[in-house]
C-alpha cells in the first residue's frame, strides 16, 4: 500500500510540477501584463534611450477590435494553430526574418529581401492565449495582412496600403475549398462556414464566392506559373452552386477573415521594453 501511495504521489509530482512551472504560473503572470507607454523622454541618464517622438501617446501593443476577437475564437475552434504558426523566430533560431512568407510579405529587389523583425512576447499581450502554433505544415501567419495589400504608386510605407478586394475574395474562396486553387494543398475545407442561398438579383450579392469552372482544358492556367492569387478557382462540378444559387460566407467566416487580415506584428518595440534604441525609419 505504501508503495502504491508513493507511486501515485511521484506520478502526480511529475505531472503537476512541470504543468505549474510551464503553463499555470506563466499564464498567471502574463494575463496581468499592462500596456507599456512609449517613452519619448529619458528621466535620467541610466534609463534606456527614448523612443521616437512620433510615437508619443501610444501604447504598445494595440488590442484587437471586436470582429478580430470573434474571429480569433473561430481560429481556435477550427484548429488552425495545428498547422500554422504565428511567430517569426530570431536570427539565431532560423531564417524567418529573410524567408519569403515566413513573416511580412517581402520584396526581393536585386536579391535583397526586406528584413522583418522577429516577434516579441509583448506582441501577444492582447491575446488570451498566444497562437504560437506547434508546426508549420502551412505557411506562417504572423504578418498575413501584408500579403493581401494593394500597392499604391509612390507610397513605400506598406502600412498605408489598402486591402486588395480581389485578394480578399481569393481568401474566402480558398477557405471554402483549398484544393480548388492548389491541388497539392492539404488544408481542410471550411465549407461549414458558408451557406448556399438563392440569388436575390441576377448579379448576386457582392460577398458571394466567385467561381470558375474550366470546361476546356486548354484554357486552364499552367500549373506552377504566374501569380496564384490571380487565378480563378477551378471547382469540381459537384461543388458549383446550382443555377440561381450562390454561396455566401457566414458571419463566422467573415470574422475569421477579419482576424486573419488583422495579423501583423511589426509595430516598433518600445525601448523601455528592449533597452535598445530603435533604428530610425528609412
Amino acid at each position: 500500500m505504501n508503495s502504491l501511495k508513493s507511486f501515485v504521489l511521484a506520478i502526480g509530482a511529475c505531472i503537476g510540477v512541470p504543468t505549474y512551472i510551464m503553463a499555470v504560473r506563466p499564464y498567471a503572470i502574463e494575463r496581468e501584463r499592462q500596456p507599456v507607454a512609449y517613452q519619448t523622454t529619458a528621466p535620467d541618464p541610466t534609463t534606456p534611450a527614448p523612443d521616437p517622438e512620433d510615437l508619443k501617446g501610444l501604447n504598445y501593443p494595440a488590442s484587437f477590435p471586436g470582429d478580430n476577437k470573434r474571429g480569433e475564437l473561430v481560429y481556435v475552434r477550427e484548429g488552425c494553430a495545428q498547422c500554422h504558426t504565428q511567430v517569426v523566430r530570431p536570427a539565431y533560431a532560423g531564417i524567418d526574418q529573410w524567408k519569403r512568407y515566413a513573416g511580412k510579405e517581402q520584396v526581393y529587389e536585386s536579391d535583397a529581401p526586406t528584413v522583418v523583425r522577429h516577434t516579441h512576447p509583448w506582441d501577444y499581450m492582447h491575446e488570451d492565449f498566444a497562437m504560437f502554433g506547434i508546426r508549420r505544415i502551412g505557411p506562417d501567419l504572423t504578418n498575413l495582412r501584408y500579403r493581401f495589400l494593394k500597392p499604391v504608386a509612390g507610397v513605400t510605407d506598406q502600412d498605408k496600403w489598402p486591402l486588395d478586394p480581389e485578394k480578399v475574395a481569393w481568401l474566402y474562396t480558398y477557405l471554402y475549398n483549398p484544393q480548388a486553387i492548389h491541388e497539392w494543398s492539404n488544408s481542410p475545407s471550411f465549407k461549414h462556414l458558408f451557406e448556399t442561398k438563392k440569388k436575390e438579383t441576377a448579379a448576386g450579392r457582392g460577398d458571394a464566392l466567385k467561381f470558375h469552372f474550366f470546361e476546356d482544358k486548354a484554357k486552364e492556367p499552367a500549373k506552377g506559373h504566374g501569380d496564384p492569387l490571380k487565378f480563378p478557382a477551378k471547382y469540381p462540378e459537384k461543388l458549383m452552386p446550382a443555377e440561381g444559387e450562390e454561396i455566401i460566407p457566414t458571419d463566422e467566416a467573415k470574422d475569421l477573415v477579419e482576424y486573419l487580415l488583422g495579423l501583423k506584428r511589426t509595430a516598433p518595440l518600445p525601448s523601455s521594453i528592449t533597452g535598445i534604441k530603435p533604428e530610425p525609419k528609412k
